[in-house]
């Protein structure tokens, strides 16, 4: 923004705007594959997949951070769960246009444990501090090894998914 002679501020230039919105939330993140690797394993690796937002809204290609966010203790539908779940990574983008398909996926999770995740973007422009998109729809992957009630003992059954 500049200020002329008679300290009358101008509008944004196209260059000094870029960058200035949030990118879209993601509202299609879902739990793609989920493999237990045998009967007697104690972990599961879960993929994740979404279609890529625009870096502005619903245009540009995104080169900035998805703030993945995992928890096996409540779901992740709110501001404050996703801020203070238990796991986080930071994904680093470049230049994923708008419609991707794009796939993470998390190894060594608890079979036992259901899980739950939610995530947010920030584009190059505003990354670390700057804009982020809204939240995400939540998913959730269910337990593999889970407890019978009224079974007593160390009775479990086991989902196959």
């Amino acid at each position: 923004m500049s200020v002329d002679a008679g300290l009358a501020r101008s509008p944004l230039s196209a260059a000094q705007s870029t960058g200035l919105a949030a990118p879209r939330a993601v509202t299609d993140l879902r739990v793609h594959s989920q493999v237990s690797t045998g009967l007697g394993a104690s972990t599961m690796s879960v993929t994740l997949s979404l279609t890529a937002p625009g870096a502005d809204g619903t245009s540009g290609p995104l080169s900035g951070v998805y703030d993945l966010r995992w928890s096996s203790k409540t779901p992740l539908t709110s501001t404050g769960a996703y801020v203070t779940a238990q796991f986080s990574v930071q994904i680093v983008t470049s230049a994923i246009p708008p419609g991707t398909s794009v796939y993470y996926t998390l190894p060594d999770l608890d079979v036992a444990a259901t899980w739950y995740f939610a995530l947010s973007a920030l584009d190059s422009q505003t990354y670390p501090q700057g804009v982020r998109s809204g939240l995400s729809n939540p998913t959730t992957a269910l337990a593999y090894i889970v407890h019978q009630p009224g079974t007593g003992g160390n009775s479990v059954a086991v989902a196959w998914g």
